[in-house]
């Protein structure tokens, strides 16, 4: 088997070497804090100026909610819409890689600051926000950096608007020891949240009021659902669960793909599971020309997260990111043409797609029902990864998205709400769909929510969803679905 990655049994051992006990299993060492740094972020009155003119309909937003007001304020007044100020630290934390290896990573630990007037949701012990980031291929990513869109989301829409907020940069990022990033791999995913989580807690940053919610996007929003269960699993009170357009139904997912439906970005978000499977399972190849076209098949394996979008000296490097972006996802069958993502320069080859496609055939999502067996090892991945394995969520859940998104399908959200339908008439699982039309069981936020998709100009059809250069509609309504967290969160807060 091709060795993609080497050196990582050093780092395992000093990480252990480190903690001082040798004896112990990586297991054991979980959710150890490392060490605790406070960042020096914006000053409060930069950031929330800042936030105010970037962007502006979601500080409306949380102003209009912050005044209990039956509509967006005509001009936002920074104090309301963002009434506390907040202190970040990072925390670096021992967790897992893929393989069960002992590792590092780090996360942003955002604490509500009381202000002048005084106002009650800046004073602790606090609620406590969970929240996973979505895919990136910047190996610097940090969510302590302000630059990153989603660090000013959490500060914003939650640590201002007076809970904690733990952000994990992931295992493989920032100065994460692991040489790669475990991508989609659930299990190692979610424990990577619960030591991010527990280091925390351990750090003394903060007092919890014992209020715990959990909230993601896109790949964050698998990443946070995969939490959610496993915190269930092990008995712990959460309060309530909020993932947005995440591929929880990976099996089905990938299935619609490779019969010829490639996602947006979806050249970028394969090899970076590919990657994290091979190490998890050991068998998706044997050397990667067994996937790959032999044009990407020396320069994409490892590649991602592996380079600093921030720094673009590494000129090989961005030349294969660059190459690999704008390549087509699948290759032809005929009689295909004209499909997106589909036609020469293709990522995979015609034996990986025609062997995944036989495998799909013979061993069928049936409904609701997972295939007992799979036989392709890249099915055999993405079904050790989908959601609907038995469990049905306790806390109560909001699934966002929207049936636009041209990169992670509007079908991972119905295909797991009707999976737990058919398992609980009961289960507290409901959907927000952003593109559709607003009716009269829509509640005011949800109405105001599908106003600012439009007003985003979010509605596209789907394929012009997919080919727009200027409009990115899975990226940007990451806002819109966390400010429908906050409002489920601020609902059960209040109980």
């Amino acid at each position: 088997m091709r060795k993609i990655y080497t050196g990582w049994c050093l780092a395992v051992v000093a990480v252990l070497a480190a903690c001082g006990d040798s004896g112990k299993t990586a297991e054991e060492y979980r959710g150890t804090l490392n060490g605790t740094t406070v960042v020096s972020a914006p000053t409060a009155a930069t950031f929330k100026t800042n936030f105010v003119s970037n962007y502006a309909p979601i500080a409306a937003g949380l102003q209009q909610i912050n005044t209990n007001s039956a509509t967006p304020p005509a001009t936002v007044t920074a104090s309301l819409a963002l009434p506390c100020d907040i202190a970040v630290s990072k925390i670096s934390y021992n967790t897992v890689g893929a393989a069960g290896e002992a590792t590092t990573a780090t996360a942003a630990v955002m604490v509500p600051v009381p202000v002048v007037p005084t106002n009650s949701k800046c004073n602790g012990p606090f609620p406590v926000v969970l929240a996973a980031h979505g895919t990136t291929p910047n190996k610097a990513y940090d969510t302590t950096a302000f630059a990153e869109g989603e660090a000013s989301l959490y500060a914003a829409i939650f640590a201002s608007q007076g809970y904690v907020v733990v952000a994990p940069n992931y295992a493989g990022y920032d100065t994460s020891t692991l040489p790669y990033h475990p991508y989609l791999i659930l299990a190692q995913q979610s424990k990577d949240m619960q030591d991010a989580l527990t280091a925390a807690r351990r750090s003394g940053l903060f007092a919890a009021n014992g209020k715990l919610f959990v909230t993601g996007y896109s790949q964050g929003g698998a990443v946070a659902m995969a939490t959610q269960r496993d915190l269930e699993a092990a008995g712990v009170s959460l309060t309530a669960s909020a993932p947005g357009s995440g591929p929880y139904a990976m099996l089905s997912f990938g299935d619609k793909i490779f019969e010829g439906k490639p996602n947006r970005g979806g050249t970028i978000f394969s090899p970076m599971l590919i990657d994290a499977a091979q190490i998890a399972y050991g068998n998706l190849y044997s050397t990667a020309s067994d996937i790959y076209n032999p044009n990407f098949a020396s320069t994409v394996p490892g590649l991602l997260p592996g380079i600093d979008l921030d720094v673009s000296t590494d000129t090989p490097k961005f030349t294969s990111f660059n190459t690999l972006k704008f390549a087509n996802l699948l290759p032809t069958i005929s009689p295909e043409s004209g499909i997106l993502g589909i036609g020469t320069n293709a990522l995979f080859n015609s034996t990986a797609r025609s062997n995944y496609k036989s495998d799909a055939g013979l061993n069928p999502v049936s409904g609701n029902t997972l295939p007992t067996k799979v036989d392709n090892p890249l099915r055999q991945a993405l079904l050790k990864n989908d959601l609907r394995s038995g469990w049905v969520p306790k806390a109560p859940t909001l699934l966002c998205g929207a049936d636009n998104d041209p990169s992670v399908f509007w079908d991972n959200t119905t295909q797991f709400v009707s999976y737990v339908q058919a398992k609980s008439a009961t289960a507290p699982v409901s959907a927000l769909n952003l593109n559709a039309a607003i009716t009269a069981s829509d509640s005011a936020s949800s109405a105001s929510l599908k106003n600012a998709f439009v007003a985003y100009g979010l509605n596209l059809s789907f394929t012009n969803a997919w080919t727009s250069l200027t409009v990115e509609v899975h990226g940007t309504m990451a806002t819109l679905c966390y400010m429908a967290a906050l409002v489920t969160f601020n609902t059960l807060r209040a109980q």
